[in-house]
């Protein structure tokens, strides 16, 4: 888990997923369970996607479901799905049926569902990239082929590697997963830090490009429209971004 999902414990992905090898049944029941009791109280959940009792081989499949709530809510996200066959529930907040649908393709189906993507948290743009060039014509590639502005590619996967770095040693000196697992309040304070505090003048992609979450509008314009009432709201919270950030800078 920590090897594959350590963006999703830090915050920097609604979802992972990685392979895991047993012949006891009950021993992998289990062990989800207390995941998902260690886990839970951060705001992630940990369910089987696929299993193959001949070979012994599941994938398990980490996410938060806030963050996965909101990537299937998006409507350019959900004409994709439809075009690929899967069924809209009518409560968009439904994540648990569509990772029904993408469970039974993972173990009914030939052809490996290359939508999984958008489960993972992966850019639409490189989801769909990746299934109209077959995997080939990739702008950068490294945790997945990115199909976007390259740059930002790197960035965004020099990022990720970091902190897989930092988990796997945190967790060799014996920091046990559910201490590694960042609170859900802690991600939002995170994105907030990224919302406000990033250099004045910043390019900021479109929504759904690399990176997928800068997609902010401009804080006068937020001050403006409230009538400056959120002055005071702004100063106590970039406080706290500050703090966070010079902490997870230790880690750098």
């Amino acid at each position: 888990m920590i090897e594959q999902c350590s963006p999703v414990l830090a915050g920097l992905k609604p979802a992972g997923l990685f392979r895991y090898e047993t012949r006891d049944c009950a021993d992998l029941a289990a062990r989800v369970r207390r995941w998902n009791d260690q886990l839970g109280e951060k705001g992630l959940k940990v369910r089987v996607l696929k299993g193959c009792a001949q070979t012994h081989r599941y994938l398990i499949y980490v996410y938060r479901e806030s963050r996965l709530r909101q990537v299937l809510a998006d409507e350019t996200v959900q004409e994709f799905l439809q075009r690929e066959g899967y069924a809209l529930p009518e409560d968009v907040a439904d994540c648990d049926g569509m990772l029904r649908q993408l469970s039974r393709r993972l173990c009914c189906e030939a052809d490996f569902p290359h939508e999984i993507g958008v489960f993972l948290g992966y850019p639409l743009t490189d989801v769909v990239g990746f299934i109209e060039n077959q995997g080939r014509n990739f702008t950068c590639c490294c945790c997945w082929k990115a199909y976007g502005d390259p740059d930002a590619a790197a960035r965004h996967f020099a990022q990720l590697n970091k902190w897989t770095r930092v988990y796997l040693r945190l967790f060799h000196e014996g920091t046990p997963i559910f201490r590694l697992a960042v609170a859900a309040w802690q991600v939002i304070l995170y994105q907030y830090s990224l919302f406000i505090l990033a250099p004045t003048g910043t390019n900021h992609a479109p929504a759904g490009r690399n990176p997928p979450f800068d997609t902010r509008p401009s804080v006068a314009a937020l001050t403006t429209a409230s009538g400056g009432c959120v002055i005071s709201w702004i100063e106590k919270m970039t406080v706290k971004c500050k703090q966070w950030l010079t902490f997870t800078q230790k880690f750098e």
